[in-house]
């Protein structure tokens, strides 16, 4: 793997440090002048001035004699993560100052504003998007000095225990429920880092080059936070570590993940088989559609229930499980739709699935004039960013379009997006709206729902609330 930088200029060396090209010279900004009638506040103001001058001087000479690399912002470019955001793009930073020989992937840097103020601790990547994710925010200045190192083993087991207790608040695990999300990634702090909890195995989800490099570590703070009989079991996502600077050599040769097996869960007392590792979608189970499948099952007796893009089986065995009169479920995946079937077995319920491509099936209902009471679509993320968005309107606008067409008047639609740019758009009702129009019908929109509490996100980082779940009910005209 190369590290290298766009520059690659090097203005001076003291000492084999080097100092990279940035606007050293342009770190203090011009202060307000308090100007009285005899002069004092404009002596203070000076005086002021001069003091924070210094400070800064004094700031950015320990930056420059830091034994690691310090990376640094551009003037203007802090506020948000002083406010908790924990991604840095390559266009906020201004440069990276110190030893070279050190800046190896993901390192763990101190991160400074324009004034060299310490804002966090985090892991440098120049080969990704995400050029700089942070892992500690420093809580108030001078908490530590820049040539503090932070332990990344503490680091990270103080914030997975803070999840576990977080999940212990939600009451998760229960009686009830066995499967869920012990770290959301930003939405806890652990930028890069998902783990799901099925029953006694942590499946841990590497999407950053920081994971995979620290593996070790992050195994070891797991260690600390889980009982002692739960397996950890770890996952790639091979494309996305691959847009982190990852070459598929090193995929191939490096520490393997681990061997594909089948998982017993329960979620709303509904068992399901997690498979596991290769072939399986994300960590093997969605449990961010935990609380709307539940919904779901509230609603379901004695109706017609038909969940498209089913997977395992998640809507339509809560349904089945509820009392419902018939159920349908559409899967195009034939390894999804056989655990499937294991799990209608298992929890002795009657599905009726159909392995067909949703478009096409619903195409053909509606040609043969097939109704249901209730309809789910569940789609894959047609909108992976927001240059696909509008042929991805396209997509829903048709799907939600035929869905709507095969839902009887007085029932409900269930309609989901996993997309942010479709949810952040702002525009996800008007497509419904347009796409019964269309299908001849007229909805009401009911509530909108997202991801289980176990899936938080940040404040700040409005794009971690990537799913949405509408619940319509829709009438002919």
């Amino acid at each position: 793997m190369v590290v290298g930088f766009a520059q690659g200029l090097w203005l001076t060396s003291c000492a084999g440090r080097h100092v990279a090209q940035c606007s050293l010279n342009r770190v203090v900004g011009a202060w307000p002048l308090a100007v009285s009638r005899r002069g004092y506040g404009l002596r203070m103001a000076l005086s002021s001035d001069e003091d924070h001058a210094a400070a800064v001087e004094e700031k950015k000479q320990r930056a420059l004699t830091n034994p690691m690399p310090v990376v640094k912002l551009k003037k203007g470019k802090s506020k948000i993560f002083y406010d908790g955001n924990a991604i840095v793009l390559e266009g906020a930073i201004d440069c990276v100052l110190g030893p070279e020989s050190k800046l190896v992937p993901a390192a763990i840097l101190p991160l400074v504003d324009h004034n060299f103020s310490v804002i966090g601790w985090g892991v440098y990547n120049p080969s990704s998007k995400f050029r700089f994710r942070i892992l500690h925010h420093v809580i108030q200045d001078g908490e530590f000095d820049i040539s503090h190192q932070i332990d990344m083993v503490h680091t990270l087991t103080s914030k997975l225990k803070r999840s576990m207790q977080l999940r212990q608040t939600l009451k998760l695990p229960s009686e009830e429920t066995d499967a869920f999300r012990l770290t959301n990634s930003e939405g806890d702090s652990i930028s890069g880092l998902i783990v799901d909890i099925y029953r006694n195995v942590a499946v841990v989800e590497s999407s950053a080059l920081w994971v995979e490099v620290h593996r070790e570590q992050v195994e070891r703070a797991l260690r600390a936070t889980l009982q002692d009989d739960v397996e950890i079991f770890w996952r790639q996502s091979k494309d996305k570590l691959v847009q982190e600077g990852m070459s598929k050599e090193e995929l191939e040769t490096g520490p393997n993940p681990s061997e594909a097996k089948q998982q017993m869960v329960k979620e709303n007392c509904v068992e399901f088989e997690v498979a596991l590792g290769a072939g399986s979608q994300k960590t093997g189970f969605f449990c961010d559609q935990r609380d709307n499948r539940a919904r779901i099952a509230q609603l379901a007796e004695q109706k017609d229930v038909l969940d498209c893009f089913s997977y395992t089986g998640g809507f339509a065995l809560h349904a089945a499980a509820h009392g419902a009169k018939s159920v349908t479920a559409v899967e195009s995946s034939t390894a999804a739709l056989s655990v499937a079937q294991r799990n209608a077995s298992r929890n002795s319920v009657n599905v009726d699935f159909k392995e067909a491509d949703v478009f096409d099936f619903l195409k053909g209902a509606i040609e043969n004039g097939q109704k249901w009471d209730i309809v789910v679509i569940d789609p894959p993320k047609y909108a992976p960013t927001q240059k696909s968005l509008e042929r991805a309107r396209r997509k829903y606008h048709g799907l939600n379009k035929r869905a709507l067409s095969v839902t009887r008047s007085g029932g409900l639609l269930l309609s989901c997006s996993c997309s942010r740019a479709m949810t952040g758009s702002g525009k996800f009702e008007d497509m419904i709206a347009s796409a019964a129009q269309d299908a001849g019908k007229r909805v009401t929109f009911l509530a909108t729902f997202g991801a289980s509490p176990d899936h938080p996100n940040h404040p700040s980082m409005p794009e971690t609330k990537y799913l949405t779940a509408t619940l319509v009910a829709v009438f002919d005209t």
